[in-house]
């Protein structure tokens, strides 16, 4: 029988070698699919229009019965289960390479302005929810850039925030919790000139770059306290969550101060006028 095939991405933060080897035992051990000519099946095929060791991103195809979510290479964090349609969004955003007009006469990628590493980005992902891509934009985007994401749902961006906690700060999560990594993997979103991300729950239609409303996720904030935790995991109890909340109302108060006013006209008088920044949305409890 024709075998049906998922995606997944490798995690940056972990060893590619390791992880290969570690999710093909897994297939394999688990897999009760009948194929013809079973012996010549590869169970984990690399998606070769969606891979660059130039940029650190790889693809693969495992077979669509595998139980993914129960394997400890995805509850470890070290790959991501996400399609590749999500992943060619954002190849295709960051990178020329992938341009269809960017192609030489071989057929191979040139280079342009994007594939070189010196420019900053600031990426704005609207309706981030679940973060898929906005973990795959903080991957790939040069060292300093800022990628904001936006969900007007505050379930949503509750497993949001769970998602790009247990990928970008793999040592983090707290045993347990869902989405949680078992094993720690190369904290690069702790250093200090890594991609900052932050995330808003709020009204899409309605973000202000620049006042920050609604923020619910600041990467600073979470490296801040990695490094006061020192590597420790723990839950974040009730008292836990009312300090990361008002945190994070300073982060955007302070942020408001410093936000620039902007000219709007009044359609009732017809004339300019210097508007302030709009009033904050509610912001759920992280």
């Amino acid at each position: 029988m024709p075998l049906k095939w998922r995606y997944v991405r490798l995690n940056p933060r972990f060893d590619r070698d390791e992880t290969l080897e570690l999710l093909k035992s897994e297939i394999e051990a688990s897999n009760t699919t009948t194929v013809d000519n079973e012996d010549e099946v590869d169970f984990l095929i690399s998606v070769p229009w969606l891979r660059s060791s130039q940029h650190g991103f790889e693809f693969f195809a495992i077979p669509e019965e595998f139980g993914l979510n129960k394997s400890e290479s995805f509850q470890s964090g070290r790959i991501y289960g996400m399609d590749a349609t999500s992943g060619a969004a954002v190849a295709a955003l960051l990178f020329d390479m992938f341009d269809r007009d960017k192609k030489d006469a071989d057929g191979k990628g040139c280079e342009s302005v994007k594939d070189r590493p010196a420019k900053t980005l600031r990426v704005l992902d609207m309706c981030c929810a679940p973060g898929l891509k906005l973990c795959m934009l903080a991957d790939l985007a040069p060292r300093n850039s800022l990628v904001e994401g936006v969900d007007i749902s505050a379930q949503r961006m509750d497993l949001c925030k769970k998602i790009v906690t247990k990928y970008q700060f793999p040592s983090f999560s707290a045993p347990g919790e869902e989405g949680a990594s078992q094993e720690g993997g190369n904290d690069e979103g702790a250093s200090d000139d890594s991609v900052d991300i932050n995330m808003y729950c709020t009204d899409a239609t309605r973000f202000d770059p620049h006042a920050m409303h609604g923020l619910v996720f600041n990467s600073q904030m979470t490296r801040q306290e990695i490094k006061s935790r020192r590597g420790k995991r723990k839950r974040m109890n009730k008292s836990a969550r009312a300090r990361e909340k008002r945190r994070l109302l300073d982060v955007q108060r302070k942020a408001e101060s410093l936000a620039p006013k902007v000219p709007t006209q009044d359609l009732t008088k017809g004339e300019d006028r210097m508007a302030a920044p709009m009033a904050p949305h509610a912001s759920p409890t992280p």
